[in-house]
């Protein structure tokens, strides 16, 4: 994975972080304490098929809610479940 910020948009400095081996895994940071309101865009447009989100919490350690689908082929809106640190991990739905 690599750091790839060039594909969130609507991001405000320090609100959001990508790594990402394009079109395989995305792995977004979401600081607790950050600018703007926790809400960005991940552009997959490059890629097609259906997708998860998974929430971490990291200041709990565990993860939160349902995997969340997502389809390729466009801007997604994300926006973190609350002012914690978080992290979005989005795979390939494969099953």
């Amino acid at each position: 994975m690599a750091p790839n910020n060039a594909i969130l948009s609507d991001r405000e400095d320090n609100e959001a972080y990508v790594l990402a081996v394009p079109g395989e895994t995305y792995a977004l940071y979401f600081p607790k304490e950050n600018a703007g309101n926790g809400e960005i865009s991940l552009d997959l447009t490059e890629v097609s098929g259906d997708w998860k989100l998974k929430w971490l919490d990291v200041t709990e350690a565990s993860w939160k809610g349902e995997e969340l689908p997502i389809q390729g082929g466009r801007r997604i809106l994300i926006k973190k479940p609350s002012e914690a640190h978080w992290v979005a991990i989005i795979l390939p739905d494969n099953g």
